[in-house]
């Protein structure tokens, strides 16, 4: 992770995706994994300071293409075990990023997720605390840059 590759212009990427599952966390509790996002967006020229994408804050082109859940990694169980899912990203033609989020929650949990399964505001479940933050799981992985040359 974090790491370029580069490919020529066309080329399918076969991204796979490898997680682990332990069973118990720090907290002694089972954890599972509902589903991981796979998210792309494309990578443009370097913004120039004083210009409108400069300040801008979002890339608009950042979209999850895949959802993975248990029925992708069907056979294998869902405790204390590596996990390996992958996806074809087909026909590569502009520089582009891939990362990953992945959560224990589903999609529309009231006050946590929306309809997509995107994380909401945390305001929304009130004063934080452990027993909050352990029922609430969601990581991120850093980027891999795809160079087409």
């Amino acid at each position: 992770m974090g790491e370029t590759l580069r490919v020529r212009p066309g080329s399918n990427v076969r991204v796979s995706i490898r997680f682990h599952v332990p069973m118990e966390n720090t907290n002694g509790d089972a954890p599972k994994v509902d589903h991981i996002d796979l998210i792309k967006g494309l990578v443009g020229p370097k913004a120039l300071p004083g210009t409108p994408e400069y300040q801008s804050e979002v890339n608009t082109t950042t979209a999850v293409i895949a959802r993975f859940s248990s029925p992708d990694w069907a056979g294998q169980p869902n405790k204390g075990t590596w996990h390996t899912v992958s996806y074809v990203l087909t026909n590569v033609d502009h520089d582009c990023y891939l990362r990953l989020r992945g959560t224990n929650l589903g999609l529309d949990v009231p006050n946590e997720t929306d309809a997509q399964g995107n994380p909401l505001i945390d305001d929304l479940v009130g004063t934080n605390d452990g027993a909050k933050a352990f029922a609430d799981l969601w990581f991120y992985s850093n980027p891999i840059f795809i160079d087409v040359q």
